[in-house]
């Protein structure tokens, strides 16, 4: 269960940093934002994983101690060599969910600003745009009313 999680959240990792590249390689506020809705949903996901094994963990460290009592490699004086080998790499898991989830919220607030940016910018791109179009217009329709007057004088 542990692989396939860590294989689903490097997959979504993957396709989320790809999805991120596109959006600030064509400069698209929309992609960008929806970009920033599945970081959100990663965070989220993330979060549920995190809180999951720290609620679960020492139940869990209670069953395997329970399994493991009797056998050769786990005396009770000294502790359980396999319950300890996992313990470590548990908390090895935990830290790197931790470390990635403290980087996916930084890339999240950098890709907010980023998305602010790209946004004004294009916003500013709109409104030159629509100026030199009513400009267009305004001189159309002087040109066209002068030479309707020129015409009605004649």
């Amino acid at each position: 269960m542990t692989i396939g999680l860590l294989a689903l959240f490097g997959w979504s990792l993957f396709s989320l940093h790809f999805l991120g590249v596109i959006a600030t390689s064509i400069s698209s506020s929309f992609l960008l934002s929806i970009f920033i809705l599945y970081q959100l949903g990663q965070l989220c996901a993330q979060f549920v994983i995190l809180a999951f094994t720290l609620t679960v963990r020492t139940r869990l460290h209670r069953r395997l101690e329970d399994v493991y009592i009797g056998k050769a490699r786990c005396s009770t004086g000294f502790g359980c060599e396999p319950v300890s080998r996992f313990q470590h790499s548990e908390t090895l898991l935990i830290v790197f969910f931790s470390v990635c989830t403290l980087a996916q919220i930084a890339l999240l607030i950098a890709s907010s600003v980023l998305c602010e940016r790209i946004s004004y910018k294009e916003l500013l791109k709109a409104q030159a745009q629509r100026e030199r179009e009513e400009d267009e217009d305004a001189l159309f329709a002087d040109d066209g009313h002068d030479t309707a007057l020129s015409t009605a004088r004649t």
